[in-house]
């Protein structure tokens, strides 16, 4: 990694809370100044798709090998960004949980993230996450 990379952390891939959708977005990063960090645990065949992603690209994509609260506060801790992708969230504890550890959420505009980040504004500097618009199935019409 370099001075200047992005340490991007997600969840457990979890497909209800947008695993597909995350690892979709990571697959894409590839060329990009990015480092993924997946957390051990969650959907089994997820997991063993980041585990070809990491495969592919080494030294980009990695899998925490330890679970736990400990190991969720040390990637916490180390990232700068972190992939949310759960529309149905309904406590925004994982947005919440970013901010704490000094990441910046990049969450839907959707759930309770939705009602609880406030989407950064570069001219007025405020703000507190990067909200993006969930793609609707069916609806490539429309992005």
């Amino acid at each position: 990694m370099g001075p200047r990379t992005l340490l991007l952390a997600t969840g457990p891939l979890d497909p209800a809370r947008g695993g597909r959708e995350i690892l979709e977005s990571v697959s894409r990063l590839e060329h990009a100044d990015v480092a993924v960090v997946f957390p051990a645990g969650g959907d089994r065949s997820l997991a063993d798709q980041a585990n070809v992603l990491a495969i592919r690209s080494p030294g980009k994509v990695t899998i925490f090998p330890d679970s736990g609260s400990e190991a969720e506060r040390q990637i916490l801790a180390a990232a700068d960004a972190v992939l949310l992708a759960d529309p149905g969230d309904i406590t925004g504890r994982a947005a919440s949980l970013a901010l704490r550890y000094g990441a910046l959420p990049l969450a839907p505009d959707a759930g309770a993230t939705g009602d609880y980040l406030v989407d950064c504004d570069v001219g007025s500097q405020t703000g507190c996450g990067l909200l993006y618009a969930r793609r609707i199935p069916g609806a490539e019409w429309a992005q």
